[in-house]
């Protein structure tokens, strides 16, 4: 598991990107990938990384309370 932070999420439209702790690109996260409560710009997230079409995307996205 990775750890960042929510850099951009629109809750409207289910999507954002997640900045991660360590180097890398931004992730990509959907809704379909948050598991618990709701996540938000800034709150600080756990979740797998999965190579997609477009690049980096966020899958079982858990916030971790930091």
């Amino acid at each position: 598991m990775q750890t960042g932070t929510v850099r951009f999420y629109n809750s409207r439209e289910g999507y954002g990107f997640i900045e991660r702790d360590g180097p890398g690109r931004d992730v990509f996260v959907h809704i379909r990938d948050v598991s618990g409560p709701p996540i938000e710009s800034g709150d600080h997230v756990e979740f797998d990384v999965e190579t997609s079409e477009r690049g980096p995307r966020a899958r079982k996205v858990t916030r971790n309370g930091r």
